[in-house]
Formats: C-alpha cells, sequence, structure tokens
C-alpha cells in the first residue's frame, strides 16, 4: 500500500490502517451464543463419556470480561505453582470404548466425538500427518489418557498434544524442513536460508564436495539473479529416507523479478534436495538442484 494514498480514496469497507472490515471480530452477543452453545455441548459430551467434574470446575465458567481477569490470575497461580495430572483426571476420568468394541463404520464418528470433548475441555490433539482413524483412537486411548500434564484449569488455556512427538515422522520432517529452506531462499534470499544448511557433508549441485562457504555463495549468485521472487509454490512430490540421510524432490513454481532491464521470468520445474538429519533431531540440507539453476552451471 502507497503510505502517500490519501485515506478517503479507501471504500468504507475496505480494510486499510485503522479499521477492519464489518465481521472482522465476533460482537459480545456472538460471544454470548457461542460461549452458550459450547457449554450445552460440553455438557452433552461429559454425560456421553461418563466424566465427572467438581461442581466449582472454573473450566465452566461463562466467557466475560470480568472472568478473562479471573483466568489472568488463575493463570499465574499454575505458572508460579505448577500441578501435574494425568489427562485422564484432568478430564473427568471419561469412559472411552475399547478400539476392538467399535465396528470400522462407527471408529471416525467416535473418534470425532473424542477429540471434539477433549477439546472442549482444554486438550487439543493435532496430527501433523495422515494417520488412520484406528492408530488415532489408540493413541488417545491407550497412551494419550495416561500422560502426565501441568493442569491448567480455569487459565481458559488449550494444552496441545502433536502426535509426531511422541511417533516422529520422517518423511514429514524431511519435507517440511527442506520446504522451508527451498521457499526462504527463493522469497527472503541466502541470508536467512542459510540456517537450513549443514555444516559439514556439502555437495554442489553436480555431487562434487564443497566447502559450506562456496555452497552459500553459491546459492546466494543463483538468487542474487532477481531483485525480488513471487508467486512461489512449494510442493513435495517424492520422497526417500535412508537412516540420517534423505533426498526430496520438489514441484517448483516462482517468478523471478529484474529490476534492469525490468523483467519477469517464470520458472517451473522441479528442485531436488539432499538433506542429513542433525544433532538437533532436525534436517539441514547438504545439496539442492533448485528449478531454474542451470543459469550456474560452470560457477
Amino acid at each position: 500500500m502507497d503510505n502517500n494514498t490519501p485515506e478517503d480514496e479507501f471504500p468504507e469497507d475496505e480494510f486499510h490502517f485503522g479499521k477492519f472490515p464489518p465481521g472482522t471480530f465476533p460482537t459480545p452477543e456472538e460471544l454470548a451464543a457461542q460461549d452458550l452453545a459450547d457449554r450445552k455441548r460440553r455438557i452433552e459430551l461429559a454425560d456421553y463419556f461418563a466424566a465427572t467434574f467438581d461442581k466449582s470446575d472454573p473450566r465452566e465458567i461463562p466467557r466475560a470480561e470480568q472472568n478473562h481477569i479471573m483466568q489472568f490470575d488463575e493463570l499465574d497461580r499454575r505458572l508460579a505453582n505448577p500441578r501435574q495430572t494425568l489427562v485422564r483426571d484432568y478430564l473427568g476420568n471419561p469412559w472411552v470404548k475399547p478400539l476392538a468394541e467399535i465396528s470400522p463404520e462407527k471408529l471416525e464418528e467416535e473418534l470425532d466425538l473424542l477429540l471434539e470433548f477433549m477439546y472442549l475441555y482444554g486438550i487439543a490433539v493435532d496430527f501433523l500427518a495422515d494417520v488412520s482413524y484406528e492408530e488415532a483412537y489408540r493413541f488417545i486411548t491407550e497412551e494419550l489418557l495416561d500422560v502426565e500434564t501441568t493442569n491448567m484449569a480455569g487459565t481458559g488455556m488449550t494444552t496441545h498434544f502433536i502426535y509426531e512427538e511422541f511417533y516422529p515422522n520422517d518423511e514429514y520432517d524431511v519435507k517440511m524442513w527442506g520446504g522451508e529452506f527451498l521457499y526462504t531462499l527463493l522469497r527472503r534470499g541466502m541470508d536467512e536460508a542459510s540456517i537450513w544448511v549443514a555444516k559439514d557433508e556439502l555437495r554442489d549441485p553436480k555431487g562434487n564436495s564443497v566447502s559450506r562457504k562456496a555452497l552459500l555463495r553459491m546459492f546466494d549468485r543463483f538468487r542474487s539473479r532477481y531483485s525480488a521472487v513471487t508467486n512461489i509454490e512449494v510442493e513435495p512430490i517424492d520422497c526417500n529416507v535412508d537412516g540420517d540421510h534423505a533426498v526430496v524432490k520438489m514441484a517448483t513454481t516462482y517468478t523471478g523479478i529484474k529490476a534492469m532491464p525490468t523483467s519477469m521470468i517464470k520458472t517451473i520445474g522441479h528442485s531436488t534436495l539432499w538433506l542429513k538429519r542433525d544433532d538437533v533431531d532436525s534436517w539441514s540440507v547438504t545439496r539442492a538442484r533448485i528449478a531454474g539453476w542451470d543459469a550456474l552451471e560452470g560457477l
């Protein structure tokens, strides 16, 4: 946005600094209606799972301005004196059906009810990669319910658990770290992308051993051909993990903008990244052949 544009040139129903479009934030009436619906649903699901809570359970306090203040006070107390409890006890010791007793056609519905119940009572479960309904239900009912967590009742906070923290998914991680490197290199340049480049075992695009300084310089020269890069799309299409090393191929689209002379060059192709697991259980790039790299051949 041009900061020199007069404010009265913007239509009233469009966003500009200092204003938000109508409906951006819920009204007090909408918040009250949602709170009432949540409370009703909590009671329904607590009955369904036979969960029992103390009558003074602060999670049942309606949403209101004064209760936000109470929640902040309670959060301070919980952080100062944390108390551990089992997830099962935090959720009122719910009764859950054994996996073996649920028919396959009912499993998705039962899992959705359980996840909704847990979320409404302050426990969320996130699955970053695809997990079967059977495994998700088994994980929650046979493992997660018996995990210790900090009791945050009354604070308005939701405690999140991530399945992949219990069962790491190397393929998902490789795709994520490789995608972060490639997108950042194209969008921001080498200064920011360098944190995803490994310290050793480095090779140039042709596979020749190279120093980290030399590889960073190659990446930088590749990116510096453009004054800006826009319309970036990076999508993993193939991945192979072999122990602590991996190769991921990504469909890559971007538009490079050159300032002098002004021009726009659209690149569509495949990028291949080689990665290794590093000491903190993340992945770093050791070699890359990026769509549009051909101009650097021989450097």
